[in-house]
């Protein structure tokens, strides 16, 4: 903290405090008046498959398959009942599983692989225990994994407690655990691209070759190789034929369930993602209930913007409701809040992997995509993108406008890094007076979040004994004044700090090493509202 402050000599002596900082787990800020989750073009967390997030190793990082590479990864999905994350690599022919504590740093080590018997063998073929083309993966909420492997589904129970090159427990699309042809019939599938389980137990499956999209209910209870239940996007199991329409699709591909049995659907053909609510009801071939991406059902226009889509290819949905959209042929990720609500052509109200909706200008690495493919939105709001281009899985984080006090009597006692979080605990730092009427100390702000904030300081007026004045210093320079208010710090940068000097004036005469009073300070991030509290004592000298 000491790039805050200058080595101004202060001849009051020390404060007692004690910070308070109180810190919600998943702020969701506001901008333009909307509940957002993800600032335009934030920066990724970190990411799997290169050793940090502004490497581009390529595909294995330039070498051969092992625990920490990956080759064209295009799908990912964390287990709710353990947080492991599978990766779907799809060139290297495997599933890898990541523990979830070593999920979240740059370039982990996967901790088993499905699909091959070890981390260094890629080849491709149709059996129980290895894979040929695994293109899509889903985690159910008993913990299965499912894989979409070709021409087929594989279930895997208890997924994050298997060995490697462990057996799959099921598959459907095909009779049998050794056969991948294509079949438009009802227990068959078609170049599928897309699957997801429902929390209702159904799984999706999109074949873009049949212009389909079939619900198996009830898939975990299903004999291998069992029929479908009913399809979207064709009247009946027969038809194949690809329409835009409200209730016809080309080439679709990612599929998602929110928490109310919504279906959303990438309809990459037709650059628009469809949503069909109360999935699980309706004859074959029903309408959407609503379309994104165009502002007619009838229109497949390439797109761009708030409203435009080019190549959607993959849907997930957060537990807050948030609709994000990998828009392939933008090179972005679209966010619609409150998807489920909204009317045709709705606009998207945030974006990842650009600066804003309008202007498609490519960042650094770490803010932007190449090829960007699965979506997978985890219980704690996370939002998981596998980035196939760069060879790597991303992840975000939710964001956060958090301010980070520390208080001291010169710019070297300050105390407490890290004061964001929920605890707070063991800041304490002693104030004396040694028979003046004033005491002043430093107070440093700082934006410990990852994005831009407004943050105010405050001490009431009203103290019994005390008037505050905090005086904004530049280096050695008093730049601002306020007296017993509140100071306002606007676009105080992610990481970025100011410091303020705070001197306290007693309003009634002082009797040395006697006199006692309180302080309180409010640090705020008035962008989400968060508030640090400061409380300090002032008294005698001990």
């Amino acid at each position: 903290m000491n790039r805050f402050f200058s080595r101004e000599h202060l001849t009051a002596a020390v404060f007692s405090a004690t910070l308070l900082a109180v810190h919600a787990a998943f702020p969701v800020p506001t901008r333009g008046g909307q509940a957002t989750e993800f600032s335009d073009g934030k920066a990724a967390a970190s990411q799997l498959g290169q050793v940090d997030l502004l490497a581009a190793g390529g595909n294995n990082r330039g070498g051969v398959a092992s625990a920490v590479t990956l080759n064209d990864p295009v799908a990912v999905a964390v287990d709710p009942t353990t947080g492991k994350v599978f990766v779907a690599d799809r060139e290297n022919n495997r599933v890898l599983r990541y523990a979830a504590v070593s999920a979240l740093a740059n370039g982990a080590a996967a901790e088993a692989v499905l699909g091959q018997a070890n981390f260094t063998t890629t080849a491709g073929t149709v059996s129980r225990s290895r894979f040929l083309d695994p293109r899509s993966v889903c985690c159910d909420e008993e913990g299965r994994l499912w894989v979409l492997d070709g021409n087929r589904v594989l279930r895997f129970d208890s997924a994050s407690t298997l060995a490697n090159g462990a057996n799959a427990n099921g598959v459907l699309g095909q009779a049998n655990f050794t056969s991948t042809a294509a079949n438009p019939g009802q227990n068959g599938l078609g170049d599928p691209a897309g699957i997801f389980v429902s929390v209702a137990g159904a799984l999706w499956v999109s074949s873009p070759g049949l212009n389909r999209v079939t619900r198996f209910a009830n898939a975990a209870a299903k004999a291998d190789g069992a029929n479908a239940d009913t399809v979207l996007g064709q009247i009946d199991f027969v038809e194949t034929t690809a329409a835009t329409t409200r209730s016809g699709l080309s080439a679709p591909s990612g599929l998602a369930v929110d928490l109310a049995g919504n279906l959303y659907v990438a309809d990459t053909g037709n650059n628009r993602v469809l949503v069909f609510k109360d999935a699980d009801t309706g004859a074959n071939g029903r309408a959407a209930d609503i379309v994104l991406g165009q502002l007619l059902d009838t229109s497949d226009d390439a797109g761009l913007g708030a409203f435009g889509m080019t190549a959607p290819v993959g849907v997930t949905v957060s537990t807050l409701g948030t609709l994000f959209v990998s828009d392939r042929g933008n090179d972005r990720v679209l966010l619609f809040k409150n998807a489920a609500n909204k009317g045709d052509g709705g606009a998207a109200e945030g974006v990842l992997g650009q600066g804003d909706l309008e202007a498609p200008v490519p960042g650094t690495l770490d803010r932007s995509f190449n090829n960007i493919a699965g979506l997978w939105a985890d219980g704690e709001n996370r939002l998981w993108a596998a980035d196939s281009g760069l060879a790597r899985v991303v992840r975000f984080e939710t964001d956060r406008f958090q301010p980070d006090a520390r208080i001291g009597s010169k710019a070297t006692s300050l105390k407490g890094d890290g004061i964001y979080n929920q605890t707070a605990a063991g800041q304490k730092v002693r104030i004396n007076f040694s028979g003046s009427k004033k005491a002043r100390a430093f107070l440093a702000i700082e934006n410990d979040g990852d994005t831009t904030d407004e943050i105010g300081f405050t001490g009431p007026a009203g103290n019994r004994f005390i008037r505050l004045t905090y005086l904004q210093g530049a280096g050695t320079n008093v730049t601002a004044q306020v007296i017993a208010g509140t100071h306002r710090i606007e676009d105080l940068a992610a990481g970025q700090g100011v410091s303020l000097q705070v001197q306290a004036r007693g309003e009634r005469k002082f009797r040395e090493r006697a006199a006692r009073f309180k302080a309180k300070f409010y640090v705020r991030s008035i962008t989400d509202g968060e508030t640090d509290r400061v409380d300090g004592t002032l008294g005698k000298r001990p």
